[in-house]
């Protein structure tokens, strides 16, 4: 039994005769009927047509057959055209990405998805990447972009397919105290320090509490609404600590004249510039 068997079988039943089905293949009449034959030989013999009457018709078991002949060549064609959609896809893309990507990080490839693939309608939401992982995993979202750390689990069934690594940094007053200029800043000088983080959810956040609780220190959280913000940046005022991407420093708490050190497990370095 072959696919060529297969065609050759549905066109002579849809046509009604050995005829019309070999012009609608495009073979002779006598390569049609050998396909024909060569067909019911894989059912033993069996008659899928009865010849006793003209035109012939289809036996109850050619009946049976040719339902089960649709689907395969419905099946078949669906996997040609499955490559020619993998060039030019279409269709609901809904993507998840971390908040800190939308706009330092996403904007321009996605941009490019939208140019290489216009008939694609991307659907994009931003969340924290434990949400945007549950969500992948429900199917509400078909693929996320995160900010994933050793803390986050990924489901069975997920594929996770590693983009890069950010460097955070830890963010304060550009002028310290003169003694602390010596040495590296560690966790343990930043213990009595207010600190202006994310809600709860960050990735960040969490880390950074996990290391204050691993050596049993307290860590003071700033009310978002005591800090007041313009344009991204923290009042001069504020004389608050945060952490945030290495990429985003540059922008972050600027007002406030801050410089960034690097976390290092209970550590806090300032980078060379």
């Amino acid at each position: 039994m072959n696919l060529q068997d297969i065609e050759a079988f549905v066109a002579v039943a849809e046509a009604g005769s050995v005829n019309r089905a070999a012009i609608r293949l495009r073979l002779t009449q006598p390569a049609t009927t050998r396909r024909i034959q060569n067909f019911e030989q894989a059912f033993g013999h069996a008659p899928l047509f009865n010849r006793a009457v003209k035109p012939a018709v289809l036996t109850s078991l050619g009946t049976h057959v040719l339902e089960h002949c649709r689907r395969v060549l419905a099946a078949v064609a669906e996997l040609e055209g499955c490559t020619a959609r993998a060039a030019d896809p279409s269709g609901d893309l809904r993507a998840g990405v971390a908040h800190g990507l939308g706009e330092m990080v996403m904007m321009t490839p996605l941009d490019a998805l939208r140019r290489a693939f216009p008939r694609i309608r991307l659907q994009v939401s931003s969340n924290w990447s434990t949400d945007l992982i549950e969500e992948v995993r429900r199917g509400a979202l078909d693929c996320a972009i995160g900010l994933l750390t050793v803390a986050h689990a990924i489901p069975a069934g997920i594929t996770c397919v590693t983009l890069g690594a950010e460097q955070v940094v830890v963010v304060g007053p550009k002028k310290p105290r003169a003694k602390r200029q010596a040495r590296p800043y560690r966790l343990r000088d930043l213990a009595e320090r207010g600190w202006f983080l994310n809600p709860p959810g960050c990735g960040c956040r969490a880390a950074l509490v996990r290391a204050f609780d691993r050596l049993q220190l307290p860590i003071h959280m700033w009310p978002r609404s005591s800090v007041r913000t313009s344009s991204s940046r923290c009042s001069p005022t504020a004389a608050v600590w945060a952490w945030c991407p290495a990429a985003s420093s540059s922008i972050a708490l600027t007002a406030a004249r801050c410089g960034s050190w690097t976390l290092q497990t209970s550590r806090c370095r300032r980078p060379s510039r």
